[in-house]
């Protein structure tokens, strides 16, 4: 199973201003390396993102069961993909525009992306991401454009080695992708109108919850702790 989080800036009761004070208790668990990274974020409303979604993961992984997780438990690999080296379980980001979403699973690992649709050359830019074996679709307008771009980088972000300029190395397959060795299943996932967003997985027939936050729940605590078994 994998659990999806999300939260809407834009549909807070909250300026992002107001956000903005927030950010340094929103990641003050986490590395001083790390911290001093996101304070340097411009503009604005990418550095709130950026808190906000470290916030949400402690929110996610608290509201699953794991009620003794903080921050400071992370470990950054190579690649900056962070990981919980106490527990079994994997996680992911994404934010886009007023959008900041959370994947968490105990299965597996999981990658997951989310973009706001907005026009783009999408012609031009699928040509720089598919791969070899790949055939632009005979529909290349935006929507489409982010679907395969999602799809794409939910699986790179879950495989944890690479970037958006390895996206042309992901062999896309209807619901499955290649990369790495490794088949991925794709599973879309509606978090807001005029977002696209996938989530990747290594494990097949995966269940999707989808939660949407309130900052108000992020602030009073960062997780329910109610629970006391994590979840399966």
């Amino acid at each position: 199973m994998i659990h999806v989080y999300c939260i809407r800036t834009d549909t807070q009761n909250v300026s992002v201003s107001d956000l903005e004070i927030q950010v340094p208790s929103f990641i003050g668990e986490l590395p001083a390396t790390k911290r001093d990274r996101i304070l340097h974020i411009r503009p604005p409303q990418g550095r709130v993102n950026s808190a906000l979604g470290w916030r949400l993961l402690r929110y996610a992984l608290h509201d699953c069961g794991y009620t003794d997780f903080n921050l400071s438990q992370l470990c950054f690999d190579a690649n900056r993909k962070p990981r919980w080296p106490q527990r079994n379980c994997d996680f992911n980001l994404s934010h886009a525009d007023t959008l900041v979403a959370c994947a968490v699973t105990a299965t597996g690992r999981v990658g997951i992306d989310c973009e706001r649709v907005r026009p783009v050359q999408a012609a031009a830019l699928l040509q720089r991401i598919l791969s070899p074996g790949e055939r632009a679709p005979a529909d290349t307008d935006a929507q489409t454009f982010f679907r395969l771009w999602t799809q794409k980088e939910a699986v790179i972000k879950a495989e944890g080695n690479g970037g958006v300029w390895h996206m042309s190395r992901v062999q896309l397959n209807d619901a499955t992708a290649y990369y790495q060795d490794t088949r991925w299943h794709l599973y879309p996932v509606v978090l807001a109108d005029g977002y696209v967003a996938h989530v990747a997985s290594d494990t097949s027939e995966q269940c999707i919850t989808i939660r949407a936050v309130a900052i108000e729940q992020l602030l009073s605590d960062g997780g329910t702790r109610d629970q006391v078994s994590p979840m399966v």
